[in-house]
């Protein structure tokens, strides 16, 4: 028996690695994206295993639980389910909302997760090659049966997946026995509730690091404990009560929200008073909370991207 681990990539990528193909640059208007998109990327050269392209916080914690021998599994928004070994390029593509590359893009009318989902079909219906009708996650899971399945993902990236998931928890081939959720709180279909391990807020003081890489850092601090010669469910749940007993209340800062048009201001004010050159989001970011005002972090780099290129040729012809 192996654990296998399945995460989500990141957008930061290795600054080694070039040619970044960005989904912004396929057509809206195209018939068939998706077939483009992958037709797109297999064109590429220079390509390397997808264990290191990825960078940052989260995947520091993916490479470290990768080292110890652990299979790992990456859910792309560009290339779909794939594993830590596949040879990819860099890309840019996202599940995630408001973002010049991201996926829904190309879709009108229904919910985020409802165009997500039908992206993610459609990519692997492009790409699928000798894995008859079986969807990504139940060939995965046909392929390894005897196997335990870590899965840690944010609220997006687990709603991709959660019809292939809930289709395997009728099949019988997704018990509580063999596979574990770590991600923050959501509405999750009540079939899955039983695999859920929240990523609250209040472990972060335990488990160290960012918010963000929560859910990874939950999946990682448990796995690593895990003996294959007992029962994994009796010990996930024991080590996960043990760390809820011993966590301490997060820190709740009573912070601002803010509309996508005052953040754009206060990336142009502060860039301005920074200087082009000393403005990036994770420091701007870090300036606007410690005033008092929120805002998510995926949200902020996204808006941080579309407008800076804008600020700097303003700057420019000034």
């Amino acid at each position: 028996m192996k654990i296998h681990l399945i995460t989500n990539c990141t957008n930061s990528k290795s600054s080694k690695i070039k040619h970044n193909i960005k989904l912004e640059n396929i057509d809206s208007e195209e018939c068939f994206p998706s077939q483009v998109w992958m037709n797109t990327l297999s064109m590429q050269q220079g390509l390397c295993p997808a264990i290191d392209l990825y960078v940052g916080d989260h995947w520091a914690r993916v490479v470290d639980v990768y080292n110890q021998n652990f299979p790992v599994w990456i859910i792309s928004a560009g290339y779909g389910l794939i594993s830590a070994d596949e040879n990819i390029c860099s890309y840019n593509a996202t599940f995630t909302p408001n973002d010049a590359n991201s996926v829904s893009r190309f879709y009108s009318g229904d919910s985020l997760a409802e165009k997500n989902i039908t992206w993610w079909k459609n990519i692997h219906s492009a790409k699928a090659v000798g894995s008859g009708d079986l969807a990504p996650i139940e060939k995965l899971y046909v392929e390894n049966k005897s196997d335990v399945f870590f899965i840690a993902l944010p609220p997006n990236y687990l709603k991709v997946i959660e019809p292939e998931i809930i289709k395997l928890i009728q099949g019988g081939l997704i018990t509580k026995n063999n596979t574990f959720i770590f991600s923050t709180k959501q509405n999750l279909d009540s079939s899955l509730e039983s695999l859920f391990y929240q990523a609250k807020d209040d472990l972060c003081e335990q488990l160290g690091g960012s918010r963000i890489s929560l859910n990874i850092r939950l999946a990682s601090y448990i796995l690593k404990k895990i003996s294959l010669k007992k029962s994994t469910v009796h010990q996930v749940k024991h080590f996960y009560s043990e760390l809820l007993m011993n966590s301490k209340p997060a820190i709740r800062f009573d912070r601002v929200k803010m509309t996508d048009e005052k953040i754009i201001c206060f990336i142009r004010d502060e860039s301005i008073l920074l200087g082009y050159e000393n403005a990036s989001a994770s420091r701007l970011l870090r300036i606007l909370r410690d005033k008092g005002m929120a805002c998510e972090q995926t949200r902020f780099r996204a808006l941080f991207k579309s407008t800076i290129p804008n600020l700097q040729i303003n700057m420019g012809s000034n």
